[in-house]
C-alpha cells in the first residue's frame, strides 16, 4: 500500500467518524492476516460500500468497481490508484465484456501473490433490503485460481454492509465479516457442481449478515413493518428473526430527541450554507439513481465542506481577528461531531 493509498485510508476512516452516528465492525477475527483472500459482499450503496469495507479491516484491498465509473479519465486515474478495477457488464457493450478477461487475469495474479480483492457478486446495487441472486463472475476467478495453483489456499470472506438509512444524513453502519470458506474445499467437486455450490454457499452467508427480505414475501408491506417497529437494522440477526417468525412490533417515536436532531441539523445546514446549495440545488437534482446519492453525499462532505469552513475561517480573521477565527472553526468541527454523535471509540470489533 503506497503512502497516498494510507493517508486516503486514513482521512475516510476518520471522516467516517463525522460522517456516522455509529460505525460497527463484528467478526474481524474471520479475516486471515495473510493469503489469498476474496472478499464478497452485498451490494446496496454505490461506491460508500467499498468504502467502509476498505477501513474495517488491515489487508491491502482492490476492489472491482464497475467500469461506467472509470469513464473520465481523472476518475479512472483517481480510481485506479486506490487499487480499483473496472468490471464490465453486457449493458456496456459485447465488445466491453471481452477486456473482462485481462480483468481476471489481474485478479488470478492478485490472488497467487497473497493479496485480498473484494468483490460484489450481486453484480448491480439496489437499496432493497435482500440478497439478490449472485452472478457467475467471482466463481470464475476462484475456478480460474484455484486450477492455475491448487497449492495456494484461498479464503472466500462473506461480508454483510447494513444501513439503517442508507439515503440520509445522518445514518448508522455496521459490517459484518463471516466465517471464511476454504474454496480449495470445492476442488474436490466437478466444475459445475463446484460452481453452483459456491454460490449456494456465498448466498446462505449473506443472507445472515445482512437484512435478507425473502423473495416469497411482499417487500414494501415488511420493510414497512420493520421501519414502523424501528427494529436496530445493524443487528441483521435479530431482524431476520423477525421477519421469519413475523414478530413485528411497534413502538411510539421519541418526538422530543427527533426534535432535537432536527434542530442541530437546521443549526449545522444554516453554517454550511453554500455546500449545502450547491448540494440541494446542483447535484442532487443531477443523480438519477438513489443509490448513488450517499456516495456523492459522502465525496461532497469531505472534499468542500472542509474547505467551505477554511475559507469562511479565513474571511472572519480578515474582517475581526484570528481569535474569532479559530473559534468559528472549532465551533464548526463541535456541530458537525454533535450532529454525528462523533465517537471515535465507535470502531469496535465483535465475534
Amino acid at each position: 500500500m503506497s503512502s497516498l493509498q494510507r493517508c486516503v485510508k486514513l482521512y475516510i476512516k476518520l471522516a467516517f467518524q463525522f460522517y456516522y452516528t455509529d460505525f460497527k465492525i463484528n467478526g474481524q477475527c474471520n479475516i486471515p492476516r495473510k493469503g489469498a483472500v476474496l472478499f464478497v459482499s452485498n451490494h446496496q450503496n454505490g461506491l460508500i460500500d467499498p468504502l467502509v469495507i476498505g477501513v474495517s479491516n488491515k489487508r491491502d484491498t482492490h476492489f472491482l468497481a464497475r467500469a461506467a465509473v472509470f469513464k473520465r479519465p481523472i476518475y479512472a486515474t483517481l480510481l485506479t490508484r486506490l487499487q480499483m478495477l473496472p468490471i464490465y457488464r453486457i449493458r456496456d457493450g459485447f465488445d466491453s465484456i471481452l477486456l473482462n478477461n485481462e480483468i481476471f487475469e489481474r485478479c488470478v495474479l492478485l490472488l497467487k501473490n497473497q493479496k485480498a480483492i473484494l468483490i460484489f457478486p450481486e453484480g448491480n446495487h439496489n437499496l432493497q433490503r435482500r440478497v439478490r441472486p449472485l452472478s457467475k463472475g467471482f466463481t470464475r476467478i476462484v475456478m480460474e485460481m484455484l486450477n492455475r495453483y491448487p497449492e495456494r489456499e484461498l479464503y472466500i470472506v462473506p461480508v454483510g454492509v447494513n444501513y439503517d438509512k442508507p439515503t440520509q444524513f445522518p445514518s448508522k453502519v455496521s459490517v459484518n465479516y463471516g466465517r471464511p470458506l476454504l474454496a480449495n474445499e470445492y476442488l474436490n467437486l466437478s466444475p459445475r457442481d463446484a460452481v453452483k455450490l459456491l454460490r449456494t454457499d456465498v448466498h446462505s452467508a449473506l443472507t445472515k449478515l445482512t437484512t435478507h427480505i425473502p423473495l416469497t414475501l411482499e417487500y414494501d408491506e415488511v420493510e414497512s413493518l420493520l421501519l414502523d417497529g424501528q427494529v436496530d437494522f445493524l443487528n441483521p440477526e435479530v431482524v431476520n428473526e423477525t421477519i421469519i417468525s413475523k414478530n413485528f412490533r411497534t413502538y411510539d417515536r421519541k418526538g422530543e430527541v427527533m426534535k432535537k436532531t432536527l434542530f442541530r441539523k437546521r443549526l449545522l445546514l444554516i453554517n454550511t450554507w453554500l455546500p449545502y446549495i450547491l448540494w440541494r440545488w446542483g447535484i442532487r437534482p443531477k443523480i438519477s439513481e438513489p443509490e448513488f446519492i450517499d456516495t456523492f453525499r459522502f465525496a461532497l462532505g469531505i472534499s468542500v465542506v472542509p474547505l467551505f469552513y477554511v475559507f469562511q475561517s479565513i474571511a472572519i480573521a480578515w474582517i475581526w481577528n484570528s481569535t474569532a477565527a479559530i473559534i468559528y472553526l472549532g465551533f464548526s468541527i463541535a456541530l458537525a461531531g454533535i450532529v454525528s454523535e462523533v465517537r471515535f471509540t465507535s470502531y469496535r470489533q465483535r465475534k
